[in-house]
């Protein structure tokens, strides 16, 4: 039986672009869905483009796919797209 978090990022692996909310400066990584949203916990701070780079790393390592950050990138609302193979 599958977690929601596995469900969830199997979603996320069928679609090219998707939306995220950011929390930066928290204790750990980790990604919560809620009320029909995504928020990406981080724990860098969004100064110096820090919680950016860590959000593409992140989301990156977890779909096994090269992610950027399409529009958002001084906002906590971030829409992420995967590079083409």
């Amino acid at each position: 039986m599958q977690t929601s978090m596995e469900r969830l990022l199997l979603k996320l692996k069928k679609q090219k672009t998707f939306l995220v909310r950011v929390k930066p400066n928290k204790d750990s990584r980790k990604i919560v869905f809620e009320n029909k949203t995504i928020y990406v916990h981080l724990t860098s701070s969004p100064s110096k483009n820090q919680a950016n780079m860590e959000l593409e790393k992140y989301l990156s390592e977890l779909l096994n796919k090269e992610v950027y950050i399409k529009s958002g990138l001084t906002s906590k609302k971030k829409i992420i797209k995967k590079k083409e193979s």
